[in-house]
């Protein structure tokens, strides 16, 4: 099938900076959408609604689509979706636990879980379920420590990844 569309998923964990980068990407000229998933829940308020959006996006969507993920929840489907989304590459963002506690700690624009060992399992799933993905539907991995005050950095090394893995 051919699509008129790409994705690349920008995965990790809650406070990773998923969406600051998705953002950051935008505002430096890659020429892209952004959908993100959990908006896409909190409008629709019914996950098969959310899906319904999700697929309509995707469909009327014409290139680049950056679309965040959260690997450390299991879906049954994710390698599907991945394929049928038309995914040309994977991003996963990965931060050290002690910065991403003081980050989520830091940040009360939003309500996540600070937990330090829940947030390691986070992680360690988050980590192997990238590896396990990339393979499954062999798109190429990129993961990026994405420290506090390197967005910048982190943000021109994925555009070089996205540009790269481009049709």
């Amino acid at each position: 099938m051919q699509h008129s569309f790409w994705t690349v998923k920008i995965a990790g964990v809650s406070g990773t900076g998923k969406t600051t980068v998705m953002e950051g990407l935008k505002s430096s000229d890659v020429d892209c959408e952004i959908i993100i998933y959990s908006q896409l829940l909190n409008e629709c308020g019914d996950q098969e609604l959310a899906d319904l959006m999700l697929a309509d996006k995707l469909a009327s969507s014409k290139g680049l689509v950056l679309m965040d993920d959260h690997l450390e929840f299991d879906n049954p489907n994710k390698t599907r979706n991945y394929l049928r989304e038309n995914t040309r590459g994977l991003v996963l963002l990965d931060v050290p636990l002690r910065d991403l506690v003081t980050r989520i700690n830091g940040d009360k624009s939003r309500n996540r879980i600070s937990e330090p060992r829940r947030l390691a399992h986070n992680l360690k799933v988050s980590r192997s379920k990238a590896v396990q993905l990339a393979h499954e539907t062999k798109t190429p991995l990129l993961v990026i420590p994405n420290l506090h005050g390197e967005q910048d950095r982190s943000i021109a090394i994925i555009k070089a990844f996205v540009l790269t893995n481009s049709p």
